[in-house]
């Protein structure tokens, strides 16, 4: 398995995929690999091609665990990352194309989703803004098939660098993953599917909060590990008392089921989740004061403030045409050029809030909200 793992890998992940060192998932993920190398070469790429990597939890080796009907098999998705060397669009729709029906394949063959991202030309990922993704491809992933070289066009930047405005990306998804929850809470389904979907997604929030704080605070690392270990020292220095205690247990919580999935009732959940709602927006405000931009005022205009501040003004003609084309904003004003995932946060924390009311929901402000949050996210 080792001739598959990639040169930067986190701690000591270099022979496992799972944060559990399972060997049994191990193994099995390392002769889907094989499998899947083979695969690729059948559809006769060509030289074009220059790189598929595993990335995600189990390219970085932090992938889950789940036990069912006494086997351990994987959680979490398989996440490919493809990149290209001199193809134009229609060569890389195609190969695409052919990477689908791999993708849904294995999909079915394991259980688990399979995912490859769209074929991204080497040729853009040095002009490309830093995001937490493709920072954490870069220093954890797998290499499938190809040049590992290829990632060394990525930008370095250092944990404790990135912006603040992938802590925003990171509060808006976990922020809507908890609304998605509350949706399938509300259908009272208590199934299998059900149960993990809610479970999961509240976790989910609770790990993106920490990190979120992480990140605003110039204090993020690459490894879940360190992270988990820091974040009690962390939040005495950066949130000390009741809300940064409650941080760290619900971290703690959420890294213990990322590596061992295991959920429990919907009552349960049904009285989790509104703290952690409160958690979010608590963690959402703190957020902001560690960036240097407190939200003030009662309004929205002082969150507004402070997310136009935090989100910064890079591509903002981009931004701009964006917030403009997607009904995000009016073109002017406060937060006219600010990243459509700040103005997508501000209407999140007025649903989360319930400061839109039932009207908005009831006619169509949920499915526009859900449009929006699908293309930026």
């Amino acid at each position: 398995m080792s001739s598959l793992l990639g040169n930067e890998r986190l701690d000591d992940a270099r022979s496992s995929f799972t944060m559990t060192r399972d060997p049994a998932v191990d193994a099995l993920i390392a002769e889907m690999l094989v499998s899947l190398r083979q695969d690729i070469a059948a559809l006769s790429p060509g030289p074009g091609l220059t790189g598929v990597f595993l990335g995600g939890g189990y390219g970085r080796g932090d992938g889950g665990v789940l036990e069912r009907g006494g086997r351990r098999l994987p959680y979490n998705d398989l996440d490919f990352f493809v990149f290209s060397d001199g193809l134009n669009r229609k060569s890389r729709g195609s190969l695409d194309a052919s990477l689908a029906g791999l993708a849904e394949t294995w999909s079915a063959r394991l259980g688990i989703e399979v995912d490859f991202a769209p074929v991204r030309e080497l040729s853009t990922l040095s002009s490309m803004p830093v995001t937490l993704m493709f920072q954490e491809l870069r220093v954890g992933h797998v290499l499938v098939w190809g040049d590992g070289r290829a990632l060394e066009r990525i930008p370095v930047c250092a944990a404790q660098d990135l912006p603040a405005l992938e802590g925003l990306r990171l509060l808006l998804n976990r922020g809507t993953g908890l609304l998605l929850a509350e949706r399938r809470l509300a259908e009272k389904r208590d199934d299998d599917a059900s149960r993990d979907f809610i479970w999961r997604n509240l976790h989910k929030c609770a790990l993106g909060c920490g990190d979120a704080l992480l990140i605003m605070s110039h204090s993020y690392d690459y490894s879940l590990n360190r992270r988990e270990a820091d974040l009690v020292a962390w939040a005495r220095r950066y949130w000390p008392g009741v809300r940064g205690e409650q941080l760290a247990e619900h971290y703690r919580r959420a890294a213990a089921f990322k590596a061992q999935p295991h959920g429990d009732s919907l009552r349960a959940a049904s009285e989790l989740l509104p703290v952690l709602r409160q958690l979010w927006q608590a963690s959402l405000e703190r957020g902001m004061e560690l960036s240097g931009s407190p939200a003030t005022g009662q309004d929205g205009q002082g969150l507004r403030r402070a997310l136009a501040a935090v989100g910064g003004r890079q591509r903002w003609w981009i931004n701009w045409l964006q917030n403009v084309a997607y009904g995000l904003s009016g073109g002017v004003g406060t937060g006219c050029f600010m990243p459509p995932q700040c103005w997508l946060l501000l209407t999140l924390t007025g649903i989360l809030n319930g400061e839109l009311g039932p009207c908005w929901v009831s006619d169509g402000g949920l499915d526009w909200y859900f449009r929006r949050w699908q293309r930026f996210n």
